[in-house]
């Protein structure tokens, strides 16, 4: 489980128990969104003071959860965890979802993802699988697959999709590609037992890191004085050593930002995807 901060409620009273009904997990049934969801959900659970609910909201990619956030009509009943799959590959698959994921308030960065090119010690050729259709393991292994000199039979390198992490990391396994990019806490295992090895990852995209993340938002509703309380609260509790410590045991990272650093993220990481 992880470690949970047990300082003073500050919150209560600038956010009233009674306005945070439940929270809700964008694209659930992630076991790295889950881990991070429930980290979240204990931490605002242990300043508030109350049991926060944790809906799971797969339909979408997210934008289910998303409509749901903008349809309370309390301005401020729920919390959103989402990601950069949501936040910038979504939209700008589905350019009209920006109008409504932009309406949402960012609370705090709470947790990164890192990624790691990942191959087979006896790789020969240039393939490199990813995660998922449009997100950051995609967009990573795209550039790669776009600047990698050509695999010993002369063939261009070519990026191989796959139906999310565990798929890209069992065909790597079999050797159906070379490489694949893949979030830290899914290869480090076989790393660790030397199946697979992991080598730089070199810049894919310009000015897009090598990491997701994960962040919460707040309704539209929300006075920003309410906004800047529990972001303080979220970052403290990601900020503490032994939180942060059982996040690097799970392959993750505390990324504990402020709204304003989220907000920014999301308008840096959209433009260097948008870029030609």
């Amino acid at each position: 489980m992880p470690f949970l901060p047990s300082g003073p409620t500050e919150i209560v009273g600038t956010v009233p128990a009674s306005r945070i009904q439940r929270a809700m997990q964008a694209a659930s049934g992630s076991a790295l969104s889950d881990v991070v969801a429930r980290a979240v959900v204990r931490i605002v659970e242990a300043h508030i003071g109350q049991h926060l609910p944790l809906e799971r909201v797969a339909a979408g990619s997210g934008s289910r959860a998303v409509e749901r956030m903008l349809e309370d009509r309390n301005g401020a009943g729920s919390l959103l965890l989402a990601s950069e799959a949501l936040c910038v590959h979504s939209v700008l698959e589905r350019p009209y979802l920006a109008g409504r994921v932009d309406r949402l308030q960012p609370v705090a960065t709470c947790v990164s993802v890192p990624y790691l090119l990942v191959r087979a010690p006896a790789a020969m050729d240039c393939s490199v699988g990813s995660a998922g259709h449009g997100g950051r393991s995609t967009a990573l292994a795209r550039g790669l697959a776009e600047t990698m000199p050509s695999g010993s039979d002369r063939s261009p390198c070519r990026e191989v999709t796959f139906n999310g992490g565990a798929a890209a990391l069992q065909a790597l396994l079999g050797g159906q590609v070379a490489m694949a990019v893949l979030p830290r806490a899914l290869a480090g295992p076989w790393i660790d037992r030397g199946e697979l090895e992991a080598v730089p990852l070199p810049p894919a995209v310009p000015g897009l890191p090598a990491m997701g993340w994960f962040g919460v938002f707040a309704p539209p509703g929300w006075p920003a004085a309410r906004v800047g309380a529990l972001g303080d609260a979220l970052r403290a509790g990601f900020s503490d050593p032994l939180q942060q410590a059982w996040l690097e045991r799970q392959g993750l990272a505390a990324l504990p930002e402020p709204g304003a650093a989220l907000a920014a993220r999301i308008r840096q990481e959209r433009a260097a995807l948008r870029r030609p």
